[in-house]
C-alpha cells in the first residue's frame, strides 16, 4: 500500500483489513483532528493509496479602536472661565474572533464569532470652573466691582450704521432704543445674559440689550450709540460683568 501524508508518499507492507490498521503498522498516526481518506473504519481501497490530510486550527483576534467623547463637568474649586483637564480619556476595543481551519497548511474554512466590546471607551473629561471670586477695580469712571472678566473683540454700531445698506432702526431686541449705554452680544449669550451689565474700559458702563451677528471666532460685544455720538471701535478689550452675581442659571460658565 501507498500512504501519502505529511508531503511524503511512504510505501508498506500490512496484513490490515481497515484502513485505520494499515496507518499503525505503517507507523503514521492520526493527531488531533487529522483524518484519512478513505476514512478509517472503511476496508483498504483496490488500489492501495491512502491519504493522510493533517488538520489544524488557529484563532485569529481582529481588534479596532472604539472611539471616546468629550464631555464637560463642572469644577467648584476652578475659577470661571478657567479650565482643567479632568481625564483624558480612552478609546475602546471592539474585537472579533474567527476561527480559522487548516487542511495540510491550506485555508478550507473560517468562522467569524459576533464581535464585542473587550473594553469600553472612557470619555474625555474637561473640568469648567463654577467658582466665582468678586474683585474691584478702579477706573476713570470710578471704582466698579465684578464677578468675571473676559477679553473680547469690541466693535459699535448705532441705529444707521446696523451694517444693511440703507436701512435704519432704533429699536433693540429688548424692546429699548438703542444709545449710548448698551451693548449687544451673540443671540445664545443674549438669551442668558439679557439684562445683565457689563464695563468696557474707554466706553463706559452697558446694559446687554440687542443681538448680533458677532465674529466667528472670536468672543465679540457690540457696543451701542446713538447716530449722533457714534464711535468707532475696532479693537481687543476686557469686558467686565459687573456685580450683583446673576442667578447660576442665568450664567454662561463655558464661552463658546
Amino acid at each position: 500500500m501507498t500512504v501519502e501524508a505529511d508531503g511524503t508518499r511512504l510505501r508498506s507492507w500490512a496484513a490490515a483489513e481497515t484502513v485505520g490498521e494499515a496507518l499503525a503498522a505503517a507507523g503514521v498516526a492520526l493527531v488531533g483532528l487529522d483524518y484519512a481518506v478513505p476514512a478509517v473504519a472503511s476496508p483498504l481501497p483496490d488500489d492501495g493509496t491512502l491519504r493522510v490530510v493533517r488538520v489544524t486550527e488557529s484563532v485569529e483576534l481582529d481588534r479596532t479602536l472604539l472611539p471616546f467623547s468629550s464631555r464637560w463637568e463642572p469644577a467648584p474649586e476652578i475659577e470661571i472661565d478657567r479650565q482643567q483637564l479632568i481625564d483624558a480619556g480612552e478609546a475602546g476595543v471592539v474585537a472579533r474572533r474567527a476561527r480559522v481551519r487548516y487542511e495540510d497548511g491550506v485555508e478550507v474554512g473560517r468562522t467569524t464569532e459576533p464581535e464585542w466590546v473587550a473594553v469600553a471607551p472612557r470619555d474625555r473629561v474637561m473640568g469648567y470652573g463654577t467658582k466665582i471670586v468678586i474683585r474691584t477695580l478702579n477706573t476713570p469712571d470710578g471704582p466698579i466691582e465684578y464677578w468675571r472678566a473676559v477679553p473680547m473683540y469690541a466693535t459699535s454700531y448705532s441705529p444707521c450704521r446696523l451694517g444693511v445698506p440703507n436701512y435704519c432702526s432704533t429699536t433693540m431686541a429688548n424692546g429699548e432704543q438703542l444709545q449710548k449705554g448698551h451693548a449687544a452680544f451673540i443671540v445664545r449669550w443674549y438669551r442668558v445674559m439679557r439684562g445683565q451689565y457689563v464695563y468696557v474700559p474707554g466706553y463706559g458702563r452697558a446694559k446687554i440689550s440687542d443681538t448680533g451677528g458677532g465674529i466667528p471666532g472670536r468672543r465679540w460685544i457690540d457696543l451701542g450709540y446713538s447716530d449722533s455720538d457714534y464711535v468707532s471701535w475696532h479693537q481687543w478689550v476686557t469686558v467686565y460683568f459687573l456685580t450683583p452675581v446673576p442667578p447660576e442659571g442665568l450664567i454662561l460658565w463655558v464661552l463658546e
